[in-house]
């Protein structure tokens, strides 16, 4: 189960694959626990001038000097976040990953009607979600068993 903490994280897809396999190998309860001790650290920025300017940014927050909505702002602009994937990269995924759509539901933890949704290009994957697919785009369906 993905918590708040873990669809708002920006991580690397080499960190959120060590979290998968920590609760696969039973040392975690569920990715939001790893997410809190290990990887808010790990946050990607834009550059190094969206750094200094997010850093200040998050600590004011974090006194309540700033509140949630500009904080978001202040993410949106500053943090790095997935690349988007349309509908024929997504159904190329699948594919070369030898599986059906309902298979691909199953590993991803989501519906049948959202696969066929991102593949049609009715819905567009986005956060935990976009990440997923771009860490199974880079290691394949085999680091999600």
């Amino acid at each position: 189960m993905v918590t708040k903490a873990g669809r708002k994280a920006r991580i690397s897809d080499s960190e959120l694959l060590k979290a998968i396999r920590q609760v696969a190998e039973g040392k975690a309860d569920d990715l939001g626990g790893v997410w809190r001790s290990n990887m808010a650290k790990s946050i990607q920025y834009k550059s190094d001038s969206f750094e200094a300017i997010h850093t200040p940014a998050k600590a004011m927050h974090e006194i309540g000097t700033i509140d949630k909505e500009t904080m978001r702002s202040f993410d949106d602009s500053c943090l790095v976040s997935p690349r988007a994937l349309g509908p024929e990269a997504i159904k190329a995924l699948r594919e070369s990953n030898h599986v059906s759509q309902p298979v691909f539901a199953r590993y991803l933890n989501t519906s049948l009607s959202t696969v066929q949704k991102w593949e049609s290009g009715a819905k567009r994957p986005s956060g935990i979600a976009l990440k997923l697919l771009s860490i199974v785009r880079k290691h394949g369906l085999q680091v999600l068993n």
